[in-house]
């Protein structure tokens, strides 16, 4: 009882901090040259979103914010957002349904970045996330056409698909049966040639280059998947798995830096640039707040300011 009060009141200071944002006569607009920007958000998240592309925006050119509503949307929630990104792109979730790839999980995401991806490069950019110090990995990424994915404790490196798929054989038999793990067993099974490459990254923040990756790429690897796996095919973790699979893939794909690029470090700060804050861990020892305060203070010294502009 004692730990569900304290949740609840670490949730609302939280989301006290990111209320004060939309006070602020802050926005974004496109910069020319810029990257695309995707993002699914959901009515919970939208304070949450708007400080993590914001945080990422005055980091990186801009040119193009795509949000993918996962259905949840409210008229309120759409005025907010385009009030500090005048021009957005509304995307249709409904666009991104297809029998070859399962349904929800994430999914429709990932259909969204491959397609989007075939003229532009497009970031996808979870809600929870904060772009707290320079990204120059990411800006060096973009201005060399190269894809990047967010690394784990797990995936530090992109390596051979047949070795993931021995390190995950040992975790299922150790008891982790999680999808996700099932699916990299099954690696050693589809990866005919030898060639295939992976690395258990986080599918919270990726780069992909434009013509990299066709749609048809993606519904032939899910429908691969889905013969093996069968119906767990269908469970959350296997859309991240195949962002995974696919950009380790691609010639000249790397993983930035981890511990400066994470999901939920034990203390975030120096050394860190950009931090996946992931469920719980948005409300650990404070940190998630005490960051998002720090950002807002940083935006209040450039009142009206116009982010991205060029």
């Amino acid at each position: 009882m004692l730990y569900r009060l304290r949740h609840y009141h670490d949730a609302w200071l939280l989301r006290a901090t990111q209320r004060r944002l939309s006070e602020l006569d802050v926005r974004l607009w496109a910069c020319d040259g810029g990257i695309t920007v995707l993002s699914m958000v959901s009515t919970t998240d939208v304070h949450m979103y708007l400080l993590a592309v914001t945080s990422f925006a005055a980091r990186c050119p801009v040119g193009r914010v795509c949000v993918l509503d996962d259905g949840s949307l409210k008229p309120r929630d759409r005025a907010m957002i385009e009030q500090r990104i005048p021009f957005v792109e509304w995307l249709d979730i409904d666009a991104f349904r297809n029998v070859r790839l399962p349904r929800g999980g994430c999914w429709e995401r990932l259909h969204a970045q491959v397609a989007l991806a075939r003229h532009d490069y497009v970031i996808q950019l979870d809600a929870d996330t904060l772009s707290t110090a320079a990204l120059d990995e990411v800006v060096a990424a973009v201005g060399e056409e190269r894809p990047f994915l967010l690394g784990t404790r797990q995936g530090h490196m992109i390596g051979s698909a047949r070795a993931a798929a021995a390190w995950a054989k040992r975790e299922l038999e150790a008891g982790d049966e999680h999808v996700q793990t099932l699916a990299e067993t099954a690696l050693s099974t589809l990866d005919g040639t030898g060639r295939l490459r992976y690395v258990r990254g986080c599918a919270a923040f990726s780069g992909l280059p434009p013509s990299r990756i066709d749609l048809e790429t993606l519904y032939t690897w899910s429908s691969r998947f889905a013969e093996v796996l069968g119906g767990r095919w269908t469970e959350w973790g296997t859309e991240q798995f195949m962002s995974c699979l696919l950009i380790s893939n691609l010639e000249d794909s790397q993983v930035l830096p981890h511990p400066k690029y994470s999901t939920c470090p034990e203390a975030p700060g120096v050394d860190h640039a950009f931090v996946h804050f992931s469920g719980y861990c948005r409300y650990r020892a404070g940190t998630y707040r005490m960051l998002s305060r720090r950002l807002i203070a940083q935006l209040e010294q450039r009142r009206d300011a116009v982010i991205g502009s060029g």
